[in-house]
């Protein structure tokens, strides 16, 4: 037999085997592997924890979505959600509750005592007791200026003429002053040529309250 040398047995080709058997490509050198076709590696995974690490940075986890907040100004419905609890802001709370301030209280001052005032003093007409006046001088006299009766001024004329004098009237001190004036002008006793003139007569200061209807009074 023909021997063949190593160099002619790498390139001789074998016939094609059977059909369908599979194709083993035939090693260059006796004794190493044949170098095949390049292995494919699969491609990096998101999934595999070690290429993470090597490639991919690390995510923080995610934190849950914060409901969104009211805007200052705005006030939150109650079909809202997440408003059904609020906080109220400075603004809100000048617009929904103003501060008041309390007027400052002062004491009362305290009530003066208040002196009433003193009723007008009654005065009396006194008229005075003479020698030179006859009883009817005196009651014309009385019922011209006192405008009473005969029996009255008769009674007067008799209270003078034995006590010396007698209260004709007792009012305020005008009009007592005022009738003590007409007494003293009524004039002499035209019975009596020695008469020099009207009879005498004063006012004082009235002990009780008298009557201020021109009314004559007597002690």
């Amino acid at each position: 037999m023909t021997q063949i040398s190593s160099h002619a047995a790498r390139h001789t080709r074998r016939p094609p085997g059977p059909a369908g058997a599979p194709h083993t490509p035939e090693p260059d050198h006796p004794g190493r592997p044949s170098i095949g076709p390049p292995t494919q590696h699969p491609p990096l995974s998101s999934t595999n924890p070690a290429n993470q690490s090597r490639h991919t940075p690390p995510r923080t986890p995610s934190r849950p979505a914060e409901p969104a907040r009211p805007n200052r100004g705005s006030t939150p419905r109650l079909g809202d959600r997440g408003h059904a609890r609020y906080t109220v802001t400075v603004s809100d709370a000048a617009t929904i509750a103003p501060t008041r301030v309390r007027p400052s209280v002062r004491p009362a001052p305290a009530p003066s005592p208040r002196s009433e005032p003193e009723p007008p003093r009654r005065w009396n007409v006194v008229l005075l007791d003479d020698d030179d006046h006859t009883y009817d001088y005196v009651i014309r006299m009385l019922r011209t200026v006192f405008f009473v009766s005969e029996q009255r001024a008769y009674e007067l004329a008799k209270a003078v003429d034995t006590q010396g004098r007698a209260i004709c009237l007792t009012t305020h001190k005008e009009h007592a002053e005022f009738k003590r004036e007409q007494i003293r002008a009524f004039g002499a006793d035209p019975l009596i040529a020695a008469c020099q003139g009207a009879m005498s007569a004063l006012i004082e200061p009235a002990c009780a309250e008298g009557d201020d209807d021109d009314r004559d009074c007597r002690r």
